[in-house]
């Protein structure tokens, strides 16, 4: 099984098992140009971070996030960041969007730990430029 933790810089739609953040909304940047790709499993990490409203179905389909909500997003994804550099093993609330791929992360936590916090600095670079020049992103889900 592999969790894989890369954020890839692209510019145009990417498909598959992903969740794409882009600068602006579809009607405004419809070729998603300048935007973040990150693997769905990845992704579920920190979308209780993104997922304001706590909808259920939340990484489905298209999301509008206003700049406003953009600087939440950042001071939660920099909480997240520093709890879990502190750990030294996984810890429960630790989720993943299936409970295979949660096991999996928990049982190779010291492997998958640098990577996550990876992942989680190139995504807040992003929303922290976005924050700044736009007013608002999109995250498209599977």
């Amino acid at each position: 099984m592999k969790i894989n933790f890369d954020v890839k810089f692209v510019s145009g739609l990417v498909g598959s098992l992903n969740v794409q953040v882009i600068p602006l909304d579809l009607n405004r940047n419809k070729d998603c140009i300048d935007s973040i790709v990150i693997d769905e499993i990845a992704f579920s990490l920190v979308e209780n971070v993104f997922n304001r409203d706590k909808e259920k179905f939340f990484h489905w389909g298209v999301t509008f996030i206003s700049s406003e909500k953009i600087g939440e997003i950042i001071k939660d994804l920099y909480m997240l960041h520093s709890f879990i550099n502190q750990l030294d093993k996984h810890d429960t609330t630790l989720k993943l969007i299936f409970e295979e791929e949660t096991k999996w992360f928990a049982n190779h936590f010291n492997f998958f730990k640098p990577q996550a916090l990876n992942m989680i600095i190139e995504i807040t670079k992003f929303l922290e430029k976005a924050e700044n020049e736009y007013d608002g992103i999109t995250v498209l889900g599977v």
